[in-house]
């Protein structure tokens, strides 16, 4: 027995089409550009390299250079145009005084004066005893201008009981400053002096100033 299997139809192929015409001509450009390659690498010029810029040197012997600035150096500063002042004779013993000008300058300095209660009292000792030693100086000593006071300048001072002890002491006079050993008392109501001694000592040099607080100039406010 023979079965018949039913012959599987042909199936129709799809008509052929023409390549597209945008694609013929990318592919003749770009095979256009693949042969004109070596064209262009055979005829673009190569341009060579700049010369080197000349620089014009003159050679300078050491003759020729000018000297190095001197260093500054640090001058001390000079005195006031005044009487010589030479340093402090030896002395026997201290200078007691005998009258007393604290509480003087109060009365005429009324600044001073409404400035001094606003101050604790070791304080307005030390500032009465200021005013008395710079003005004691001028008395016993007609060729010095004292002007400022530094009483801890070679040493601690001492307040107590109304009384200033300052052994190391310095004062300044026409920019030049000279060593002082002080004892001062001072009123209960701390309204003038009542003892003062004192005894000068020799100038402090102008090295030795820095480390001891000490100045040519006031300082600027």
């Amino acid at each position: 027995m023979s079965l018949d299997i039913p012959a599987e139809p042909e199936r129709e192929r799809p008509p052929a089409r023409d390549p597209p015409w945008g694609t013929i001509a990318s592919l003749g450009a770009h095979a256009l550009l693949v042969a004109l390659i070596p064209l262009l690498a055979v005829t673009r010029p190569i341009m060579p390299p700049p010369p080197p810029r000349a620089v014009e040197v003159e050679l300078i012997s050491p003759a020729d250079l000018d000297p190095p600035p001197a260093s500054p150096v640090l001058a001390a500063p000079q005195a006031d145009a005044a009487p010589a002042e030479a340093a402090a004779p030896p002395q026997s013993g201290p200078i007691e005084a005998t009258q007393f000008f604290a509480g003087r300058i109060l009365a005429e300095d009324k600044r001073i004066a409404a400035a001094l209660p606003t101050l604790g009292r070791d304080e307005r000792v030390i500032q009465l005893c200021n005013i008395e030693a710079l003005e004691q100086i001028k008395a016993a000593r007609p060729e010095f201008a004292p002007d400022t006071l530094v009483a801890y300048a070679f040493g601690d001072m001492n307040v107590t009981g109304g009384i200033l002890t300052a052994p190391g002491a310095a004062f300044r006079s026409r920019r030049r400053w000279w060593g002082l050993s002080l004892r001062c008392a001072v009123a209960p109501d701390y309204a003038a002096v009542t003892a003062f001694e004192f005894t000068l000592g020799d100038e402090v040099p102008w090295e030795e100033w820095e480390a001891h607080y000490l100045t040519a100039e006031d300082a600027e406010e």
